[in-house]
């Protein structure tokens, strides 16, 4: 790993962490808004309390098995490179997408 001691990073190295981070928040937002709708499509139940609360578990096993996929997937890139390792990881996201749109609703 390349250290960067006592010199300044470039300006385009901030711009893209500002915009990963921005795109991770409206992942965040987007599901927090159809949380409801998921619950209900995915988790049927009498009590609509039940079936949020489904979709927000699921959310949140998704979000703790991140750093499993970034112990898995970092050393990955570290041997491979991270161009085939960021398609992969688009592959596996858009597959999962593709996914629930095709799941009947």
């Amino acid at each position: 790993m390349q250290e960067i001691s006592g010199s300044r990073m470039a300006p385009h190295y901030a711009v893209a962490v500002f915009a990963g981070n921005g795109l991770e928040f409206y992942d965040f937002i987007t599901y927090a808004f159809f949380a409801v709708y998921v619950g209900r499509t995915f988790f049927p139940s009498s009590d609509s309390m039940l079936s949020l609360l489904a979709s927000l578990g699921i959310f949140g096993v998704g979000f703790l098995t991140r750093p499993h996929g970034a112990m898995y997937f970092g050393p990955l890139a570290d041997r491979i490179g991270c161009k085939p390792v960021m398609v992969a990881t688009f592959t596996l996201t858009g597959s999962g997408v593709a996914g629930l749109r095709l799941t009947p609703s």
